[in-house]
């Protein structure tokens, strides 16, 4: 049975997973029974490095992140989001293990389509840190899979996707922007599911992973409908365009309005 590390395990995407890992019998590396609780402090990559080393994991699914958008330098997020991975890679390299990285279409400028062929250059420091980690993992020659995700929804997802925010309201909200503008977001238990089927393939490379594409009027209106919420939609022309993951055959989702 494979010893899986998984990262961010408590986060919105990793619960997911490890809900799947665990109904699947996978072997989740534990706490040590002379600790209260197990942690691994990504924000130190040496000590990432020796945890490594002594749990010896057969597989890494590193979800964990630290992200902001408007910070143009923070040692925090290098840390996290980069050396850390190195230490990861360098891990697998030397032990000839698989590193499974959770990554981003922040790796890109904004695009109306992100796609293997999209251009790399990242519009802000948080994507630097991403990208930085992505290269380092493809041209160490480890065994890898680099999923990108445009954006990933659900009930307790993070506070920077607007449909988020709805989902978890039980009061009135007001939308202002280009409602016709469209995305395609995947549902975090779709997102998770995603990620075993590349680890039970054992695919190797880099994925992008979005789900139904609805423009956002379309989205807030389903919302609306399911939770009985209102949303005041005014329509403000703004800079957005449209946003779309041109989704791997290999993943599956559901329609949105399944997963409200």
């Amino acid at each position: 049975m494979k010893k899986i590390l998984l990262t961010g395990e408590n986060g919105f995407l990793g619960k997911n997973i490890k809900r799947i890992l665990k109904n699947k019998k996978f072997y989740i590396i534990k706490k040590p029974k002379n600790q209260k609780k197990y942690t691994i402090d990504l924000r130190n990559p040496d000590k990432v490095k020796k945890f490594l080393f002594l749990t010896k994991p057969d597989l890494i699914i590193n979800t964990a992140v630290k992200a902001d958008f408007k910070k143009k330098s923070c040692n925090e997020m290098m840390n996290i989001n980069f050396k850390s991975v190195k230490e990861m890679a360098y891990y697998c390299h030397k032990k000839k293990k698989k590193l499974i990285q959770i990554s981003g279409t922040i790796v890109h400028p904004k695009l109306k389509k992100y796609s293997i062929k999209s251009q790399e250059k990242p519009k802000n420091f948080y994507g630097q840190t991403k990208l930085k980690a992505d290269k380092f993992i493809i041209n160490h020659k480890i065994d890898y899979a680099i999923i990108r995700f445009g954006g990933i929804f659900g009930s307790n997802g993070p506070n920077h996707l607007f449909i988020n925010k709805t989902l978890r309201s039980k009061k009135k909200l007001k939308y202002k922007g280009n409602f016709n503008c469209k995305r395609n977001y995947v549902h975090v238990q779709d997102a998770a599911k995603n990620i075993i089927k590349l680890i039970n393939k054992n695919r190797k490379g880099i994925f992008y992973c979005g789900g139904e594409i609805n423009t956002f009027a379309q989205m807030l209106n389903a919302i609306q409908n399911k939770r009985k919420i209102k949303i005041d939609m005014s329509f403000e022309k703004d800079k957005n365009i449209d946003e779309i993951v041109l989704n791997n055959k290999i993943f599956k989702f559901r329609k949105f309005q399944q997963c409200l």
